[in-house]
């Protein structure tokens, strides 16, 4: 609180305490005064930095002194009354008992005020004291008017804070030691709020408010648990008063709702202060969906988490910030009174700075009717507008008097307008806006837009607060200082159904406020109906021309200055498509006019809602937009609300159908399958849609009979769901004069996913028009597209992907664009490393185009033609390029198509018929021989479980990297891979060496030699195992001793096979894993006392056992791995 404030406190805590004394001295009760005199000595302590004691605490008499201060020599008299005989009497008393020896100066402190005193009462005191002390007749009379000038001039805070304390402690029985800001707020709210009240309680004592509760157990737990804000707190006690109260918090919950806010009968005392002096509370809320209010003086809520005590602070700042006045003209409220009284001629009586005068005289007849009007000034001073009414015009003009006069958004309680009634007995007093609400809006009908459409409430951001709409109500009810607010979102967020919204709570919550919803199309509409379009002003003055008509064309100065007033909220819905469409609209120059014509708007709200593209190009530019104008950021649903969404559809009477719900969930976890954790994804359109869905049973055609694409598939709930989104946008489009295909704008989609990753720029983006053929002639075009709900901007101005799943998407409507027409989509570059990096198995575009050709109507064959002729094309594209990272991803490329086929198809065919169709030469075939050229099989993951039958096969040119299944696949003595061929990390750890079907027969030796691996595997599968089970009878032996065989031996007489590519320890180690060595050092090795039986057998008699067999396989991986394990 600023210094007038807090004055303005000390001044109703004086004006308190006077007239306490003169009410209670009127019934002879006098306790009041006795009290006061401590609290006046305190006071003038405060004032002139005293030393005063009460007389009565003292030993020695004093009669007719109250207050002494010996070091400077000060004597004090209060008295609740003025009178000469009072001064005279103590004058005398002082003067008889010598006290003028021990002190030199004499103050009077009058309680109820004090009178003008004669120039011969005066020199009558000054010869009985004669100069003995001194009494200054000007200064040492002092009463409460007195206290307060004093302080008001000296504009010294730290006095001010002493009185104001001093006051509090005598008027509403709070210690001085507990008030140590000078600010007081009384927080209300129900324990189940417990945790949270307490993060409230503490951030606003940090910010120096003492706060006011009636909960024993927060006291307790403060002076308990938080002891250093203990002093901030003060307990209300039973018939306390709470006069000093003016601000109050309600911290709203699902409790409080039903014991304090909607009850007939309140339980806290706070609440029920605060319902009495007729204040308006700052509500807030911590809870996510607290119980709906039915008390209209209660809604909205401010969203609050204790996470965030940045927000906290902002409330409480925003709660105790000095309001702005109402700025207005007498003029405008004149011109409005003469529309209302058309019959009446007018007469300006008055015209000055702090009120006017104007009187309506009856015209045409000779009646003596008049009516006056007496205005006050948004600045007026009270006391000297009544008294020179009273002096020039009440015998005149008090007959018929009707006096208006601004609210005080600073003054809490209702005394202002109580007190101008008082001094007005018989006259009517209005606030100037509610009068002229009554008067010329009142009439004026207004209906729902919503009706009965299913609504759930979304989350805003703003400033990275997240926010409710309870927020929005809150901005409209209690900002002064942001005047303009702005929603903001992608197209198909429900934007234009939050304005429809809160047009429809003004209507049945807010009082004496009438909306005016301005569609954009009634604006575009209204603009082309006038003359010279391009030279026309887009700004507020248009603004509120188009909405007068909408208001049923009342005079546009009543409908200014209601809006001013605060009387109109006006809401335009859709400003994107007035941009896209009006040639010489410029959004920054409309909101520039905001801030140009802000006494015009004055306490009038303007909501404008906007895709977020356009907003966001602004606040990248402008870094004070936020600080100017609201901007609430409209978020997407996320899981719980898109829940709450289908269950109110799938509600009947009550009961919710699950299995509708849970379908319609199934469509949207396909849809939004990428997501990468974030919260806010699910857009409300896409919600209606999948709720259309699923309404008519998955009968697509049901639904939507005409579907104009050939990209799209409309079986397929996410293509149906991106065909539905575009619709959308292409309908909002065609009203202004642009078409776009369906198809062409997912070329367009997929050609920002392919060619630059989802992250474009404006050349980037005229670019892609080109390609897909667009007319470029005029710059709406680009504005008409760009704006589109699937992208936005970023913080570097580029254009991105607003989801990476959308991405995704269009990655694999491109490439699926790419198979169903051959024109359909260009190679390129990017094209094919989306193929190669992008398209690998079970990748989510790869599990995407799956799941979208499973809904095709196509079959498995117009596939494998479609991609065999794409294959080719890959294979030639480029062809001259020599450049190894090409070549190798064109490879990449056709494996994973060769991949994706494979996962496509049909039982018709085998993975071998697919694999010939696509690349047998038959030219080079011959009998039962199919010469296979250009199979390219690279990075196939062993979860893919793809296998072939190489029989009666000859390749050549071929490639396979990899591919750890590739021996698993089929071999005959006719499968041959010529020199021409590479194979590489073609090993599996679980390779089963007894089932693989291929030998050295099978490969040239350039490509036995050229990979180790593959090499190995044939020459231990050729061996049979013998030489291994060879090894282990000489291992084993070195335990033996004569007949007998030992535990432990020394580590050194182990048989070492120099040609063995393991070292000894991998041996050892693989032994002790398998349970047949328990322990060996650098020194000794010992066998398992469980295992010296079946080695003997083995031995002695070639029986294998478990732990061997485990072992061998071990060391057989081992040596086709060609490295040490981790063991």
């Amino acid at each position: 609180m600023n210094i007038r404030g807090l004055h303005d406190r000390i001044s109703t805590g004086l004006g308190t305490l006077k007239n306490k004394v003169e009410i209670e001295s009127a019934n002879n009760e006098h306790s009041l005064n006795i009290l006061l005199e401590t609290t006046f000595l305190n006071v003038l302590n405060v004032l002139f930095d005293y030393n005063l004691v009460n007389a009565n605490l003292l030993s020695r008499n004093f009669p007719g002194i109250d207050g002494l201060d010996a070091e400077n020599r000060i004597f004090v008299q209060i008295t609740s009354t003025f009178s000469n005989e009072k001064i005279e009497s103590t004058v005398d008393q002082i003067i008889d008992k010598n006290l003028y020896h021990d002190f030199d100066k004499l103050f009077f402190v009058f309680l109820k005020g004090k009178k003008k005193i004669s120039k011969a009462f005066k020199d009558k005191i000054d010869s009985k004291i004669q100069g003995r002390f001194v009494l200054d007749f000007e200064f040492n009379l002092i009463d409460t008017n007195d206290v307060y000038r004093i302080l008001a001039n000296e504009q010294n805070i730290d006095k001010s804070l002493g009185v104001k304390k001093i006051l509090d402690s005598v008027l509403y029985n709070i210690p001085q030691s507990k008030v140590p800001g000078f600010d007081f707020v009384g927080v209300s709210f129900d324990e189940e709020e417990f945790e949270n009240v307490a993060e409230l309680i503490e951030t606003i004592i940090k910010s120096g408010i003492n706060v006011v509760v009636n909960s024993k157990k927060i006291y307790e737990y403060f002076k308990n648990e938080r002891p250093r804000y203990f002093d901030y707190l003060i307990m209300l006690f039973p018939n306390q008063s709470l006069d000093f109260l003016t601000k109050y918090i309600f911290v709203v919950s699902n409790h409080y709702i039903k014991k304090n806010i909607d009850s007939e009968k309140p339980e806290c005392s706070i609440f029920l202060n605060c319902i009495e002096k007729s204040v308006k509370p700052q509500l807030v809320s911590f809870t996510t969906f607290p119980n709906k209010i039915k008390n209209k003086n209660f809604k909205n809520p401010k969203t609050l988490n204790v996470s965030n005590l940045k927000k906290i602070e902002e409330v409480i700042q925003d709660l105790f910030a000095e309001k702005p006045s109402l700025n207005y003209s007498f003029s405008e409220i004149k011109d409005v009174l003469v529309k209302l009284f058309p019959m009446f001629t007018l007469e300006v009586i008055a015209d000055e700075k702090s009120y006017c005068l104007y009187n309506f005289k009856k015209s045409g007849s000779n009646s003596d009717l008049n009516l006056n009007y007496l205005i006050f000034g948004h600045e007026y001073r009270r006391n000297e507008v009544i008294e020179e009414f009273n002096k020039k015009y009440k015998n005149k003009f008090l007959k018929n008097l009707t006096v208006l006069l601004p609210k005080d958004y600073n003054q809490s309680t209702n005394l202002r307008i109580k007190f101008i009634r008082d001094k007005f007995v018989n006259s009517d007093v209005f606030y100037l806006d509610e009068y002229l609400f009554d008067y010329s809006l009142s009439r004026i009908e207004q209906t729902e837009l919503l009706s009965n459409e299913v609504f759930i409430s979304p989350f805003f951001e703003i400033k990275e607060n997240i926010e409710k709409l309870d927020d929005i109500f809150d901005w409209l009810k209690n900002d002064s200082h942001s005047p303009v607010a702005f929603i903001i979102g992608s197209g198909g967020d429900g934007k234009t159904t939050v304005c429809q919204k809160i047009h429809d709570e003004i209507i049945h919550d807010f009082e004496k406020s009438i909306v005016i919803f301005l569609d954009a199309q009634s604006y575009i509409n209204e603009i082309k109906h006038r003359e010279r379009v391009d030279n026309w002003k887009f700004d507020l003055h248009s603004i509120f021309e188009i909405c007068n008509s909408k208001a049923g064309d009342i005079d546009l100065t009543t409908f200014k200055s209601n809006f001013a007033l605060g009387n109109i909220t006006v809401i335009i819905d859709g400003i994107d498509e007035i941009i896209s469409t009006l040639p010489n609209f410029s959004l920054k120059d409309f909101v520039e006019d905001f801030n140009v014509l802000k006494e015009l708007i004055g306490r009038g709200k303007l909501i404008i809602n906007c895709r977020d593209i356009y907003i966001n190009e602004l606040l990248n530019t402008d870094v004070d937009f936020s600080n100017k104008h609201k901007v609430f950021k409209l978020l997407k649903f996320n899981v719980e609300l898109a829940k709450k969404f289908f269950e109110k559809h799938f509600t009947i009477e009550g009961e919710i159908n699950v299995k509708k719900v849970n379908e319609c969930i199934k469509i949207l976890n396909e849809f939004y399958e990428d997501i990468n954790g974030d919260v806010y994804v699910y857009s409300p359109f896409v919600l209606e849609i999948i709720v259309l869905i699923v309404e008519n049973n998955f009968d697509y055609e049901e639904i939507e009979y005409v579907f104009n694409s050939e990209i799209l598939l409309r079986n397929n709930s996410s293509d149906y769901l991106i065909y539905k989104i575009c619709q959308r946008e292409i309908a909002k489009k065609e009203n202004h004069g642009f078409i776009i295909p369906v198809d062409d704008y997912i070329k367009l989609l997929s050609l920002a996913a392919v060619e630059k990753n989802g992250v474009f720029n404006d050349d980037d983006f005229i670019s892609f028009l080109r390609k897909i053929k667009v007319d470029l002639s005029s710059e709406k075009v680009k504005n008409s597209l760009r704006d589109n709900p699937f992208f936005c901007l970023d913080k570097n101005g580029s254009y991105v992907f607003r989801f990476d799943f959308y991405n995704s998407a269009f990655k694999y409507n491109a490439i699926y664009s790419k198979i169903v027409d051959e024109s359909g989509y260009s190679l390129s570059d990017s094209l094919i490393n989306t193929l190669s990096n992008e398209f690998k198995f079970n990748s989510i575009i790869f599990r995407g185009l799956k799941n979208k050709i499973k809904d095709s109507d196509k079959g498995f064959e117009f596939y494998l033609d479609r991609i065999k002729k794409i294959v080719l094309e890959i294979e030639n594209y480029k062809a001259n390029e020599n450049n190894y990272g090409t070549i190798f991803l064109k490879k990449l490329a056709i494996s994973n198509l060769v991949v994706f086929l494979i996962s496509i198809s049909d039982n018709k065919f085998s993975n071998s018929k697919i694999l010939k169709y696509l690349f047998e030469d038959t030219e080079q075939s011959r009998d039962e021989l199919a010469v296979i050229n250009g199979f390219y099989f690279i990075d196939v993951p062993i979860i893919s479980k793809i296998t072939f039958d190489f029989s009666n096969m000859y390749f050549i040119n071929c490639h396979i990297d990899n591919y750890p299944q590739f021996l698993d696949c089929s071999f005959l003595d006719t499968t041959f891979f010529d020199r021409s061929c590479d194979i590489s990390n073609i090993y599996s750890k679980g390779l089963d060496l007894k089932k693989i079907t291929f030998s050295k027969n099978n490969f040239d030796d350039k490509i036995l030699s050229s990979d180790n691996s593959l090499y190995k595997i044939i020459s231990i599968k050729e061996s049979g195992g013998e030489s291994m089970l060879n090894y282990f009878k000489k291992y084993f032996k070195s335990f033996t001793k004569g007949n007998k065989l030992n535990y432990s031996i020394p580590i050194n007489s182990l048989f070492v096979d120099k040609n063995f590519s393991l070292e000894m320890n991998e041996i050892n180690n693989i032994l002790y894993e398998n349970g047949i060595i328990s322990s060996f050092t650098k020194e000794e090795i010992t066998m398992n006392s469980s295992c010296k039986n079946k080695v003997s057998k083995f031995l002695n008699q070639n029986i294998t056992f478990a732990e061997l067999n485990r072992s061998i396989k071990k060391i057989e991986n081992l040596i086709i791995d060609g490295g040490k394990e981790n063991i």
